[in-house]
């Protein structure tokens, strides 16, 4: 009968470890992100409301990243810049004259600046990887995955390892079709759609 009840024991912790796998629907780059949104909500916080440029989003993260373990990051977040159609083409040729991808010719390219400041961390000196992985593009309700494919972008890039205090200011591109509306750019989204949402135009 005890080694019965052992059995049984052992075998709920091995499937509880397993239903805290990996999350098979996760945004591509967002996996290890859970943004924590403000109990009332507010500008930024959803699809329906968006940042505008220029507007800075405070949030904590909740991360699991560099095996550090889950940290809890207070950041800010701001839209600087947007660049489209021939003025991104030639932000991107100043930075990468000999480097400059074709695309093809009903697509454009859009270029966007952010800002990424770490407050505070849950724990001491932990640092946060920062760059365009957590960051999706949604145009007409939805993510398209031509538009979110990565490409060269400008200088600065968008990259950095930071820790409390530390910043990071650059750009990151990709491509839209000429015709489309403004699209949105998304950080931290999770399958439940919390993220952090920024308008473009």
């Amino acid at each position: 009968m005890k080694r019965l009840l052992l059995i049984g024991l052992l075998m709920a912790v091995l499937l509880t470890a397993g239903c805290a796998g990996k999350n098979e629907n996760a945004q591509p780059g967002a996996s290890q992100t859970a943004i924590q949104a403000p109990l009332l909500g507010g500008t930024g916080f959803s699809m329906a409301d968006p940042a505008p440029a220029n507007y800075t989003v405070t949030f904590t993260e909740n991360v699991n990243d560099s095996g550090q373990g889950i940290v809890a990051y207070s950041g800010r977040l701001t839209l600087e810049e947007i660049l489209r159609g021939t003025a991104a083409y030639n932000k991107i040729k100043q930075s990468y004259p000999f480097n400059l991808i074709n695309i093809q010719p009903d697509r454009e390219f859009m270029l966007v600046r952010f800002r990424y400041e770490l407050a505070d961390t849950s724990i001491p000196g932990a640092s946060r990887l920062v760059n365009r992985g957590s960051f999706a593009i949604y145009r007409d309700g939805r993510l398209d995955a031509d538009d979110n494919t990565y490409i060269i972008g400008a200088t600065p890039d968008f990259y950095g390892k930071v820790q409390k205090d530390g910043i990071v200011d650059g750009w990151f591109a990709f491509t839209v079709p000429r015709n489309a509306s403004w699209p949105l750019v998304v950080y931290g989204k999770d399958s439940a759609g919390s993220g952090i949402w920024f308008k473009t135009g």
